[in-house]
């Protein structure tokens, strides 16, 4: 359990008071996991070089993630080379 009291000012100068309260509650778990629970296949993560295979038919959600970001860059890209011709575009209509 805690509590933060704090004054904030914003940039004009406004203050502003707020209390923060959270309250946590633990309790012990009625059935421990098993230890093959603990594995890095258990998360979608290849094992170390040298450790036995987990035989597992878990997701590969790390090639989803990574797969994910390539998209991610290549949209970037797409949208940066759009802005650059728009950019261009209007400079040249400016100009004439």
């Amino acid at each position: 359990m805690g509590d933060v009291d704090g004054d904030w000012a914003f940039q004009g100068g406004q203050k502003n008071r707020q209390t923060i309260h959270w309250e946590t509650t633990l309790s012990k778990p009625g059935r421990l996991p098993a230890d093959d629970e603990f594995t890095l296949s258990a998360f979608g993560l290849p094992e170390p070089m040298g450790m036995p295979p987990v035989e597992r038919s878990g997701s590969r959600s790390y090639l989803w993630f990574a797969l994910g970001g390539v998209a991610a860059l290549a949209l970037m890209a797409g949208f940066r080379r759009a802005a650059r011709y728009f950019r261009d575009k209007s400079k040249a209509a400016v100009a004439a």
